[in-house]
């Protein structure tokens, strides 16, 4: 199938998107951070893990962002004066940089995941049969995630990209990956809070309620699987809209992540 949206182009509107998620994620980090931090005494204890994944979340989509920034700069500033220059250095997948944001790419999606897995054994009263099978799925994702742009892509030809058949099996298997992992974690955390919130309805004598907290983890949810949806099928179409989805992921990732944890920071 062609790919209908000109690479360059499809840059600059993930760039854009990607600075306006980074914007939308920037005062919710400060409030989760709060919350965890500040008021630990007043909502809930000092959670060393979440608290240090919140940190690296932030400082990793900082670090995407700015990489993209210089990427910009590089390609379409200093590149300016040679034809095509541009779409050749960003089709690039040897490039440094563009190793080097989508490891951080990767990292994210894994911390993201893995952050998920964490709250569901927490959640679960810390029952090590419940993460099992996420944790397989999750160490799987982890080898096909690192190999595409370790190893994969010092392979790359001037004449062939992203949507070649050496990368296309492992990155449709990476990006089926993430979303599955993302519905499984999601569905045991929101399920274990419905099951509390039945239980416990009967004896309720406040007017605390799980339910908004359910609400704000699968309403989130929605949102990052949606973008992974349309991610998949933008690439299996062999689509360059794909980068556009691609760029918004990381701050998607923190934002989707620290929600809820102003919402007594499960």
């Amino acid at each position: 199938m062609a790919i209908r949206f000109p690479l360059d182009q499809a840059f600059i509107v993930g760039i854009w998107l990607e600075g306006c998620f980074y914007g939308i994620f920037i005062p919710i980090f400060g409030a989760s951070v709060y919350v965890l931090v500040a008021k630990k005494g007043l909502l809930v204890k000092l959670n060393l893990p979440i608290l240090i994944a919140a940190i690296l979340m932030f400082a990793l989509a900082t670090a995407h962002v700015t990489i993209n920034v210089y990427r910009l700069i590089h390609g379409f500033v200093l590149n300016e004066s040679v034809p095509g220059a541009a779409v050749l250095y960003l089709y690039s997948l040897s490039e440094p940089t563009q190793k080097a944001k989508d490891i951080v790419y990767v990292t994210q999606s894994l911390l993201g995941d893995g952050l998920n897995i964490y709250r569901s054994w927490l959640i679960w009263n810390k029952n090590w049969r419940i993460p099992v099978f996420p944790m397989l799925l999750w160490l799987t994702t982890c080898v096909v995630g690192y190999y595409i742009p370790g190893y994969l892509f010092q392979f790359y030809q001037t004449d062939s990209n992203i949507f070649g058949s050496r990368y296309r099996t492992y990155v449709t298997i990476w990006y089926t990956l993430t979303m599955v992992q993302n519905i499984i974690t999601t569905s045991l955390i929101a399920f274990r809070l419905w099951r509390h919130e039945r239980q416990i309805g009967d004896y309720r004598t406040g007017n605390f309620s799980l339910t908004s907290i359910i609400q704000i983890i699968l309403e989130s949810a929605a949102i990052y699987v949606a973008a992974q949806v349309v991610l998949l099928v933008t690439y299996a179409c062999s689509d360059n809209a794909q980068y556009v989805l691609l760029e918004i992921i990381t701050p998607l990732v923190g934002i989707v992540s620290h929600r809820h944890l102003q919402k007594h920071c499960i």
